[in-house]
């Protein structure tokens, strides 16, 4: 009996040894983000997961940087602390206050109004912020450049416009990597959908600012791309 036992063990312990090669100890990516990177998420998750990377997000549609006096940033630093991602990575379109609950509050108790130099400059503040929190116990910091929204939807110039001024604050953040967006969805300015030859077109903007699950799949894509070497020796998807 106890060699019976003896053998089972070692069997085992052989089983054990394959499936740790074949699935070595699960990596872990922090995404964060507003309604851009919530609504591709889910794509993103698979991907990575495909790969044996977990992932959890934080952020929410409608949040940015600056809600609440940067209440992102203590998001990220709990998750940091507690999840210990080996990468984080941050989109984060151009939204302020868009639920009108969450403002800015600045030290005269007065409200930060948005597109002004004050603004720009406590954004730029912030997402430094960000990347200092995310990246205090070693991870790599990746930013999302942001595809452009339609600037002929009357609601959309304020947010077209403001994507681009913050586009160039992202480029040049120091200790960061990026995943561009842009390029994927974007390459030749705003469109709602992508050519994929023989005349085909591929739909990947919604509404003029989100994405399709078209074009999250293809986000998806793009931001493993950027990210899988540095977590770990995998093959580009």
């Amino acid at each position: 009996m106890l060699v019976g036992v003896g053998v089972v063990v070692c069997m085992l312990g052989a089983l054990f040894a394959f499936l740790w090669t074949r699935n070595p100890p699960v990596h872990r990516a922090l995404l964060v983000g507003d309604s851009l990177m919530y609504g591709a998420q889910s794509q993103i998750s698979f991907a990575f997961g495909v790969h044996n990377v977990a992932t959890r997000f934080v952020g929410g549609p409608g949040t940015g940087p600056l809600d609440g006096n940067g209440w992102w940033a203590d998001a990220v630093t709990k998750e940091v602390d507690q999840f210990h991602p080996d990468v984080v990575v941050i989109e984060a379109c151009c939204n302020y206050d868009a639920f009108q609950k969450n403002p800015y509050v600045l030290p005269t108790g007065a409200h930060l109004r948005a597109d002004t130099p004050q603004f720009y400059d406590l954004w730029t503040r912030a997402a430094k912020d960000l990347v200092a929190r995310a990246s205090a116990k070693g991870a790599r910091v990746f930013w999302v450049v942001t595809p452009p929204a339609d600037p002929t939807i009357p609601s959309l110039r304020t947010y077209a416009a403001r994507i681009q001024r913050l586009n160039d604050i992202y480029i040049r953040l120091d200790n960061v990597r990026y995943v561009d967006w842009a390029r994927v969805l974007a390459p030749h300015g705003f469109s709602y959908d992508l050519k994929k030859g023989h005349n085909a077109e591929l739909k990947v903007r919604d509404d003029g600012l989100h994405l399709t699950p078209a074009g999250s799949l293809l986000v998806a894509g793009a931001t493993w791309n950027a990210v899988a070497p540095h977590i770990g020796p995998f093959k580009r998807s």
